[in-house]
C-alpha cells in the first residue's frame, strides 16, 4: 500500500513540475493584425520549430468561407471572417484549443471577385471582450466575443478602394481607428459613436499603425497615393510621404522602427526607408529589393525578411541591400517568433526558417493547405493558424513537447522518483487507439511472455453481452456491453472497481447479440452508438447523460443484418456517424451538443459495419469508409461527397455487403479490404483530393473483420479462406504482391506496439506476441483465454503498460511492461 502511495505521490509531484515548467515559459495571444506590436512578430517561446514534417497534420479545420481574414486569438478564442453563398460575410468564432464552433455572426455583404476570388480583405480585432470588423464594402460592427451578439454597428460613406476595404481595425486608447476615407475614421470603441472623419475619398488597403516620436502619439497610414503621419486625437495630418503605385494598391503596412519607418508596395514599385527628422521624412534609400504586395516584412537584429513578389528575400535595413532570396514561396506571407521565421507559401506549405543573413535556412516544413494562400500564419499559444482563399482554415499544434524523459536531463533533483513512477500514461480512447490505425505509441513492452502468459492484474466481469473492445482515458477504462436487451456503458478505474454505469437504450438483440461499437472519449465525454443506430453522450467523469438522438431513424437508416456496428469517430469537433440512410450517407453531430452538423447526400446504400476513417489531405480532413455497395470520400467540413466508387468493379467475386474493416490511409492513399472472398484495393488521391486512381487490387488480402496494419512499407492481416482457415499474410503496400501467407491457428485480430504484433486468433481463443516481417511471421510467445465465453471478437487493446481483452462479458487486464 505504501508503495502504490508514493508511486502516486511522486506522479502528482512530476505533474506538478511539468505545469510549472510549462508556466515558466508561456504563449502568447495573437488579438488583431501584425500581432501585439503591430510588427508581425510574436514574444512567443514555448513552440517547437523542429516539429513539422511530411507526417504533420492539423489538430483541426474549419470551413470559413471565401477571403483572406487571417485568425485573430485571445482569451481562448479564435476569430476569422469568410463569404458564403456569394451574399452574405459571416464572422466565425471557434474554440481556439479544439476547433469547437461558439458563434457565427452574418450579415448581407456581395462576395465581389475582381480578378481573385473575394470575400473579406481585414482581420477582425479582439480587445477586452469584444470583436470588431469592418467589410469590404465598409459595414463596421463591435461584437460580443462571447456569443457574437451585436454591441454597436454602423457603415462610412468614403469611397470604397477598387479591391474593397482591407484595413483592419485598430484600437488605441479608448477609440477604434480604420484606414477609410482620405486619412482615416476615428470611433468611440465602446458606442462606434463618430470621433473624427478625414474626407470621403478613396483610401489605401494598410492598417493603420501607432507609433510615438519625440512623445507625440501617431498614425502611420498608408492612403492611395502617399503615406501619412495622422494625429490621433483629431485626424490631423502631421506629415505625409508620396507614394504612388499601379492601381493605388498600397496594402503592406508601414513598418517603424525609432525614427524609421519602411515602406513597400508591389507591382514592380519597390521600398524606401524613410526617417523622420524635425516633423519631416526623409529618404535614406529606395530600390525595387522588396516589392511585397500583400504581405507586410519584418525587421530581426538589423535585417528585413520580406516578400518580393514572388519570392522571399533578406534585406539589409540599413542599406536595402538584398543578402539572398528563395524562390519556393512565391506570393506567401509570413510572420515570426524570437530568430525563427514562420512562412506561409503561396500554394500552403508551413516553412519554419532561421532569421538570418548569410543564406535562407530551412529548419523544418509541412505541406498544410492547398489553393490560393495569400494570408498570413498566426502563431497564438503554441499553434498555428493558416488559411487559404477559399476557407480551408487549419491549426497546426507546434507546441513544445515536454516528457518525462527530458525532465531527467533538465531536473536531476527528480531522477529518482522518475525512475520508481514508470512510464507517462498513454490513452487508447477510440477504436482502433489513439491515431486511429491500429498502432500503439507505447514503448517499454516485454519482447517475450512467460509461458503461462503475462500476469494478470485483474478481471472484470458481467459487463454484458457484446464483441466491442474497451477505451481507455485518463485512468478510466469505459466498455459496453447489453443486459437484458439494453445497452449498458460501464466506467472502471484503473484497478478494475466500477465507478459507475448507465443505460443508453436497447442494444442489438438479433443475430449474434450484442453490443458492437467502441466508446469514444474526447474533451471530458464518453459517447456510444448502439446496434440499433442511437448515439448516446455521457460525462466521463460522472457518467451524467449529456445527450442522446436518433439519427439513424431521422434520416431513415437501413438496418444491416448484424446490426449497427461502426463506433463514433470525432472529427474536428463533430462525430461522424454513417448512418446508411435514404435521405443521407454520412451525417456530422456536434461533439459536444448532440445536433447535427451536415448531412452528406445519400448515395442510397446501407451502411456495412465500417468504421470509417480520418486523415488529412490536401488541406482537408477527408473520411473515407464504405457502405455496401460502394467506398466513398467526404469532406469532413462540409459534407460534401468527394468520390464513391462502386465495389463491385474490383472484386473478382460478388459483393456480400459486408464490409468491417476500417480503410487504411498512409500517405495519400487508403487500402479498403473486405472477407468472404472480396480482397482488397488501394486508391492514390490527387493532390486535391477530390479524385483518386486505382493503384492496386489483391483478391487474396479479404481480411474479415480482425483489421489490418501498416507498417514499415507493407500491410498485415488475416484472410478470410472460408471463415475458418483464415491465414495472416504481408503485402507490399506499393505493389499490392503478396510477401506470404501464414498459418497460424486462425483468422483474427492484430494490433502494434513497440515493435511487435499483439495478435488474437478468434477460433482457438489464443492471444500472441509476433514479429511481423516481410521475412516471416515469428510468433514469440501465446498463451490461451479461458475466462469469459462467447467469442474471440473483440480486439485488443494496449494501454499505460496493459494489454485489455475483452471476451462476452469478461474484460481481462494483463500487464506487459518490461
Amino acid at each position: 500500500m505504501r508503495s502504490g502511495i508514493h508511486r502516486y505521490a511522486v506522479l502528482i509531484l512530476i505533474l506538478a513540475v511539468l505545469g510549472l515548467r510549462r508556466g515558466a515559459v508561456l504563449g502568447a495571444d495573437w488579438p488583431h493584425w501584425r500581432g501585439p506590436d503591430y510588427n508581425g512578430i510574436s514574444s512567443e517561446t514555448d513552440w517547437d520549430a523542429r516539429g513539422l514534417s511530411d507526417s504533420t497534420r492539423p489538430v483541426w479545420t474549419a470551413s470559413v468561407g471565401i477571403g483572406f481574414s487571417a485568425v485573430s486569438v485571445a482569451d481562448g478564442k479564435a476569430v476569422t471572417m469568410g463569404n458564403v453563398d456569394k451574399t452574405t460575410d459571416v464572422v466565425f468564432c471557434f474554440d481556439a484549443e479544439s476547433g469547437r464552433a461558439i458563434w457565427t455572426y452574418r450579415y448581407e455583404e456581395p462576395l465581389t471577385p475582381n480578378l481573385y476570388e473575394g470575400g473579406p480583405n481585414a482581420t477582425p480585432t479582439i480587445h477586452e471582450g469584444r470583436v470588431y470588423t469592418i467589410s469590404k464594402t465598409g459595414k463596421l460592427f463591435c461584437l460580443d466575443l462571447e456569443n457574437g451578439k451585436v454591441i454597436w454597428q454602423g457603415e462610412t460613406e468614403a469611397k470604397k478602394p477598387e479591391w474593397g476595404f482591407a484595413g483592419s481595425p485598430l484600437i488605441d486608447g479608448d477609440r477604434v481607428f480604420y484606414n477609410v476615407g482620405d486619412h482615416g475614421l476615428a470611433l468611440e470603441k465602446d458606442t462606434g459613436e463618430t470621433v473624427w472623419q478625414s474626407g470621403r475619398g478613396e483610401s489605401g488597403y494598410a492598417t493603420a499603425v501607432p507609433f510615438v516620436l519625440e512623445e507625440q502619439k501617431q498614425l502611420a497610414l498608408f492612403g492611395k497615393n502617399q503615406l501619412l503621419s495622422v494625429n490621433p486625437a483629431d485626424g490631423t495630418v502631421l506629415w505625409s510621404y508620396p507614394w504612388k503605385t499601379s492601381w493605388n494598391v498600397n496594402a503592406s503596412d508601414p513598418l517603424v522602427h525609432g525614427r524609421e519607418i519602411l515602406i513597400t508596395s508591389g507591382y514592380n514599385h519597390g521600398a524606401a526607408l524613410l526617417r523622420v527628422v524635425e516633423g519631416r521624412p526623409q529618404r535614406i534609400w529606395e530600390n525595387k529589393n522588396m516589392r511585397s504586395q500583400l504581405s507586410g516584412p519584418v525587421l530581426i537584429d538589423g535585417y528585413l525578411y520580406g516578400i518580393d513578389e514572388n519570392q522571399l528575400v533578406c534585406l539589409d535595413w540599413t542599406t536595402g541591400q538584398q543578402k539572398w532570396a528563395e524562390k519556393a514561396v512565391g506570393k506567401g506571407s509570413l510572420m515570426a517568433a524570437g530568430d525563427r521565421l514562420i512562412v506561409l507559401s503561396e500554394r500552403g506549405r508551413l516553412i519554419f526558417a532561421q532569421a538570418r543573413p548569410e543564406a535562407f535556412t530551412e529548419i523544418s516544413s509541412a505541406q498544410i493547405l492547398n489553393g490560393r494562400c495569400w494570408t498570413m500564419p498566426v502563431l497564438a499559444n503554441g499553434r498555428i493558424y493558416a488559411r487559404n482563399a477559399r476557407g480551408d482554415l487549419v491549426c497546426v499544434d507546434v507546441r513544445k513537447k515536454q516528457s518525462v524523459s527530458s525532465l531527467l536531463d533538465s531536473e536531476p533533483v527528480l531522477t529518482a522518483a522518475v525512475l520508481q513512477s514508470g512510464s507517462s500514461r498513454r490513452e487508447w480512447s477510440q477504436w482502433q487507439g489513439p491515431f486511429g490505425n491500429n498502432k500503439s505509441p507505447e514503448t517499454g513492452l516485454l519482447k517475450k511472455w512467460p509461458a503461462s502468459g503475462p500476469k494478470r492484474i485483474w478481471t472484470a466481469q458481467n459487463l454484458g453481452e457484446g464483441y466491442s473492445s474497451p477505451s481507455v482515458a485518463d485512468g478510466r477504462v469505459y466498455v459496453t456491453g447489453m443486459k437484458d436487451k439494453q445497452g449498458v456503458l460501464s466506467c472502471l478505474n484503473g484497478d478494475g472497481d466500477l465507478l459507475w454505469t448507465r443505460d443508453y437504450g436497447p442494444e442489438w438483440a438479433a443475430s449474434h447479440p450484442g453490443v458492437r461499437s467502441s466508446p469514444v472519449i474526447d474533451n471530458g465525454l464518453v459517447t456510444v452508438i448502439s446496434g440499433q443506430g442511437t448515439v448516446a453522450c455521457f460525462s466521463a467523469e460522472t457518467g451524467r447523460q449529456q445527450w442522446i438522438v436518433d439519427p439513424y431513424t431521422e434520416y431513415e437508416g437501413q438496418t444491416p443484418r448484424w446490426g449497427v456496428s461502426m463506433a463514433p469517430v470525432i472529427a474536428d469537433g463533430k462525430l461522424i456517424y454513417v448512418v446508411g440512410g435514404k435521405k443521407a450517407t454520412v451525417v456530422a453531430l456536434d461533439a459536444r451538443q448532440g445536433h447535427v452538423v451536415w448531412a452528406s447526400r445519400s448515395i442510397g446504400d446501407r451502411s456495412a459495419y465500417c468504421t470509417p476513417t480520418v486523415f488529412r489531405w490536401a488541406g482537408r480532413t477527408i473520411i473515407a469508409g464504405m457502405t455496401d455497395n460502394h467506398l466513398f470520400a467526404i469532406d469532413a467540413a462540409t459534407g460534401d461527397l468527394f468520390w464513391q466508387y462502386p465495389v463491385k468493379d474490383y472484386l473478382v467475386g460478388r459483393n456480400r455487403q459486408i464490409h468491417p474493416n476500417t480503410p487504411v490511409y498512409y500517405e495519400g492513399a487508403v487500402l479498403f479490404t473486405s472477407g468472404y472472398d472480396m480482397g482488397a484495393v488501394k486508391f492514390s488521391l490527387t493532390k486535391d483530393g477530390w479524385g483518386f486512381q486505382k493503384e492496386w487490387t489483391n483478391p487474396e488480402f479479404d481480411c474479415h473483420h480482425g483489421g489490418v496494419v501498416y507498417q514499415d512499407g507493407y500491410v498485415y492481416g488475416s484472410t478470410w479462406k472460408g471463415n475458418s482457415d483464415g491465414l495472416w499474410m504481408c503485402v507490399d503496400w506499393k505493389t499490392g504482391q503478396t510477401i506470404y501467407e501464414q498459418r497460424w491457428h486462425n483468422k483474427g485480430s492484430l494490433i502494434w506496439a513497440d515493435g511487435l504484433f499483439y495478435v488474437y486468433a478468434e477460433k482457438a481463443g489464443v492471444a500472441g506476441l509476433v514479429e511481423a516481417t516481410p521475412r516471416e511471421w515469428n510468433v514469440i510467445s501465446e498463451f490461451e483465454i479461458t475466462e469469459g465465453d462467447g467469442e474471440h471478437w473483440a480486439h485488443p487493446v494496449i494501454c499505460d503498460g496493459r494489454m485489455f481483452i475483452r471476451r462476452g462479458d469478461t474484460l481481462m487486464v494483463f500487464d506487459i511492461a518490461s
